[in-house]
Formats: structure tokens, sequence, C-alpha cells
């Protein structure tokens, strides 16, 4: 699963992309699937934007999560 989300608000804008799998096998005890979350951001009064990506396990199934509720 692929979201991609464009947020403007106080200020501040920001982009994400968060992508999700569901994983088997891993050296996690009752992982179910992994996410990694790209944010960028533009830097205050410059043309550059920062990047930050960061990566989640969780043991939540995707059926048990719940759209638009942190894992």
């Amino acid at each position: 699963m692929i979201h991609r989300d464009d947020t403007r608000g106080h200020g501040r804008h920001e982009q994400r992309l968060v992508q999700v799998v569901t994983v088997a096998g891993l050296l996690f005890p009752y992982a179910a699937q992994v996410l990694r979350i790209q944010r960028r951001r533009p830097l205050y009064g410059a043309k550059k934007w920062s990047s930050e990506t960061v990566y989640a396990i969780t043991d939540l199934t995707a059926e048990e999560q719940v759209p638009g509720q942190n894992p």
C-alpha cells in the first residue's frame, strides 16, 4: 500500500509518502507489517527541501490497522 499526503498549515508545508508491506519470516517476533515514511519540508527562507526517512515495524495486520491512525 502507498499513501501520499501534502499538508499545509500553521505556516508549514510537508509532503509525506507512506509505504506499507506485509511481511513474514523476519527476525522480529510477531512482525506483521513494515512501514517506510518519507517526509519532505521546505527550509525556511530557502528554495531547498529537507528530507527524512523513517522505518517502523508493527505487529498489527492490515485488517487490524485503522486508516488514519498511527501504527
